[in-house]
């Protein structure tokens, strides 16, 4: 209804001789509905779902969508709200060049539990070494320990190591920084690169060989040939015998997750929906 949209219930003043209405005007809830948590149930928005469709089936009006908008800390209506496929696809093409790009550009190194459901006996356990077993969790019953699982820790490190590698003669074309660099299955971002030497993170595969071999780089197709020689670990970042436990964490996974976690949103009781309607036209008389 027309009485309840959101903009409806702001004041009219006169800006540069026009009447307009008062946008500078903002309202929220009182801390204390928001705190009270059986005024709000939980609500997963499906693919192509809009705010204003949810608001026609919870409370049979789609001029509340302004209630949804403020129950969770909505400002943008485009991108406070998740993207639909088509609309992430582009997002991600827009700001990293290609979907591939993005999935092959590392955010972080993340403990990789989500991945590893694998149980270990006492001996397994045992003979672990370092800070290993820090990564596990006993499984303990009426009948005491039977294992150790993998502990439900989100952990992350900015790369897992960096190296750097020289050049066995002077490449065609420097390859740029950002670039990822690939060797048969091995990949890497480049950090640093000249004319004698380029300096790796986020190194995925092994490039540590017996003999000297070429790198590629996966979109400019830039090469230079390295000397295997040369091949020197500047850093662990993530102890060696506890880079097993880590995995690269894509740019591309990054923001999936960011737009999936848009979905769970938080509807206030239908049965709040007329007391609210009434305090914002109070608020904004």
């Amino acid at each position: 209804m027309k009485e309840n949209q959101y903009f409806q219930k702001f004041p009219l003043i006169s800006y540069r001789d026009n009447i307009s209405v008062d946008i500078t005007r903002r309202v929220d809830f009182d801390s204390n509905i928001k705190s009270y948590i059986q005024a709000f149930y939980e609500y997963v928005l499906t693919e192509d779902q809009r705010i204003e469709d949810v608001a026609f089936n919870y409370y049979n009006d789609v001029d509340l969508d302004w209630l949804i908008y403020l129950s969770n800390d909505i400002i943008d209506p485009y991108f406070d709200v998740p993207l639909t496929n088509k609309q992430f696809d582009s997002y991600m093409v827009k700001k990293y060049g290609s979907i591939e790009a993005s999935q092959l550009k590392v955010f972080k190194y993340r403990n990789n539990h989500r991945q590893d459901d694998s149980i270990l006996d006492s001996a397994a356990y045992n003979s672990l070494v370092g800070q290993a077993k820090r990564y596990f969790n006993p499984i303990v019953t009426q009948n005491g320990i039977i294992g150790y699982e993998r502990k439900q820790n989100d952990i992350f490190f900015e790369t897992n190591y960096m190296l750097s590698l020289q050049f066995v003669t002077t490449p065609t074309t420097v390859i740029p920084v950002g670039e990822t660099i690939q060797y048969g299955d091995a990949y890497a971002e480049v950090v640093y690169s000249d004319e004698k030497t380029i300096t790796l993170k986020n190194i995925y595969g092994n490039f540590n060989t017996s003999a000297d071999y070429t790198i590629t780089g996966k979109f400019t197709g830039y090469t230079a040939e390295v000397d295997h020689t040369t091949y020197n670990v500047l850093v662990n970042t993530i102890p060696v015998v506890e880079q097993q436990y880590y995995s690269p964490y894509s740019y591309y996974q990054y923001e999936t997750d960011q737009n999936e976690a848009k979905r769970l949103i938080k509807l206030i009781d239908k049965s709040y929906a007329e007391r609210l309607n009434q305090d914002l036209n109070k608020l904004m008389k």
